[in-house]
């Protein structure tokens, strides 16, 4: 059952399935529904969140950029990269009737990690327990959206983001205006967990049945079957995505100030409002790669998400180049580094708009061993690249080396996709299981 829907009857086996032409037409509106509804909870959220750049000191900013690199981490490493899993092997792992103790694996695992955790900080232990509840909340409302997602239900998909942010946005916006420079940020990693915890919690007693959650027995062996597979290749795949993503803060850390770890968090904050078109687009084309039968209709559905890039790509440099009025506004002159970080990062997005959704692809072709030796390679280059630029550029240097090291990936991902689809035959739909709704 999905979340705030009764049940409904599905569609007969019989029912007529729509053409290819039909299925590209379709196939963006799911993007537009979801980023549209990002884009509606974030407004309110992006401007609780660029009020945190104004108003919590560099030093606390810095904490709080380093907190949620960790607990990021942790989610996608973790919970993402086995809600993946749970979307392309759906059918060969038998997981129809597993849900909970799939989700019983994660939080498992999740749990060791943050163990780790614990014995290696040396920082503060308040920190560290919000870390780890920040991730164990974000990872509960990861596989709901999961479950919604391998449906294609992204009507619901969006209306749990949409409360997620909303929640969030509103608590945090109130938290600001009570205590201002006196905000913290452990105060901060609070609230973000309460709220996640609430909806993700809501979201779970209305979608899966809570008693079957604690079934460790048939957990493990989802999770021996997983380690044997080839899908271990994929694991080690999104792992390591996981940790390149985030290198850049953990090396701005060892390497430079709070206050150019906290400019380039800033920075972030503004891109990552960049990529909620690019995360909506992958949450519809990992599912839709996955359950199309016919190659025809996959060059389609690229054919016109290329169209559409085409669209977006001006909003974005428009975006960058008047960043030089709109930063200092925001900031007040705080982190005088953010307008030209934020920029290099823009061109890692238009680069990330144009290539990355093509990994999906990969995907169905199973070319996981290609993933992980690209992305091992590119993440020691990013390494040597934050070493040599950092110590140089600071903060700036970080941005250059991630926009060159993922643009690098990207590119290459893109090729070679497009080489794949030119060459073989689309692999067999292994998941024709798939609710219609």
């Amino acid at each position: 059952m999905s979340i705030l829907e009764t049940p409904q009857r599905r569609a007969p086996r019989a029912a007529p399935r729509p053409g290819p032409a039909d299925g590209a037409t379709r196939s963006l509106l799911p993007v537009a529904q979801i980023f549209l509804c990002d884009f509606v909870a974030k407004v309110l959220w992006g401007v609780a969140g660029l009020a945190l750049i104004r108003f919590l000191p560099a030093n606390e900013y810095a904490s709080l950029t380093l907190a949620l690199a960790l607990s990021g981490l942790m989610i996608e490493g973790v919970s993402e990269n086995l809600n993946r899993i749970y979307i392309i092997g759906h059918a060969k792992l038998h997981l129809a009737a597993a849900p909970l103790p799939f989700l019983t694996l994660q939080l498992s695992v999740l749990a060791v990690i943050i163990g780790l955790l614990c014995v290696f900080w040396n920082g503060g232990g308040i920190m560290v327990v919000l870390i780890a509840a920040v991730a164990l909340s974000g990872s509960l409302l990861a596989f709901v959206k999961t479950v919604l997602q391998r449906e294609l239900n992204f009507r619901s998909f969006s209306l749990v983001e949409l409360a997620r942010t909303l929640l969030f946005a509103t608590s945090l916006a109130v938290l600001i205006a009570l205590l201002q420079d006196g905000t913290k940020a452990w105060e901060v990693l609070l609230l973000q967990a309460t709220c996640v915890t609430l909806v993700a919690a809501v979201a779970l007693a209305r979608t899966l049945e809570p008693g079957r959650l604690g079934q460790p027995r048939r957990a493990w062996p989802i999770g021996r079957q997983i380690a044997t597979s080839r899908y271990a290749l994929m694991i080690g795949y999104i792992l390591v995505i996981a940790v390149f993503a985030r290198i850049d803060v953990l090396m701005l850390k060892m390497l430079d100030s709070p206050l150019e770890l906290a400019t380039y968090g800033a920075a972030f904050r503004y891109y990552a409002m960049l990529t909620l078109l690019l995360a909506a687009i992958h949450s519809v084309l990992l599912p839709l790669t996955q359950r199309t039968r016919q190659k025809q209709e996959l060059e389609l559905i690229f054919a016109k998400y290329r169209r559409a890039v085409f669209a977006v790509v001006p909003v974005v440099l428009l975006g960058a180049w008047i960043s030089q009025w709109f930063i200092p506004l925001i900031d007040g002159g705080k982190y005088a580094g953010t307008v030209n970080v934020f920029r290099v990062l823009s061109i890692s997005t238009v680069i990330g708009l144009a290539c990355s959704p093509y990994v999906n692809l990969l995907f169905r072709y199973g070319d996981f061993t290609f993933l992980l030796g690209l992305v091992s390679a590119v993440l020691g280059l990013n390494v040597g690249l934050n070493a040599v630029l950092i110590p140089r550029l600071h903060s700036l240097g970080a941005a250059m080396a991630l926009c060159l090291a993922t643009g690098m990936m990207n590119i290459l991902v893109y090729a070679r996709a497009r080489t794949l689809m030119a060459s073989r035959p689309l692999p067999a739909n292994a998941n024709d299981d798939y609710a219609t709704t």
